[in-house]
């Protein structure tokens, strides 16, 4: 029997990409992208089928992060596997710079 506070089953091929992401930055680590500090939340976005009578729940490798914005709000936003080499170089750039 499930409940809702259990973390759902992930099976390898639903983690393609994950290890990529965690290897990068893993939950709770900081980074920077555009001049804004990010925190990571999460490594993989789900959504339902498109077919109503779907249930399946599908994952996709995401870097999900948060960030309060000039306003003092707080905002999410998720990056793809595609984004990855970007964000890698710009902080290995930065990080570089501070040392």
């Amino acid at each position: 029997m499930s409940t809702s506070n259990e973390k759902p089953a992930v099976t390898a091929s639903e983690t393609y990409g994950v290890n990529e992401l965690k290897a990068f930055r893993d939950i709770g680590e900081h980074f920077t992208h555009l001049g804004v500090d990010l925190i990571v939340i999460g490594h993989y976005t789900s959504s339902f089928g498109s077919n109503p009578h779907d249930l399946e729940i599908y994952y996709s490798p995401r870097l999900k992060c948060e960030y309060v914005d000039k306003n003092g709000v707080l905002r999410e936003v998720a990056f793809g596997l595609s984004k990855l080499p970007a964000l890698i170089a710009e902080n290995t750039q930065a990080e570089s710079e501070e040392a």
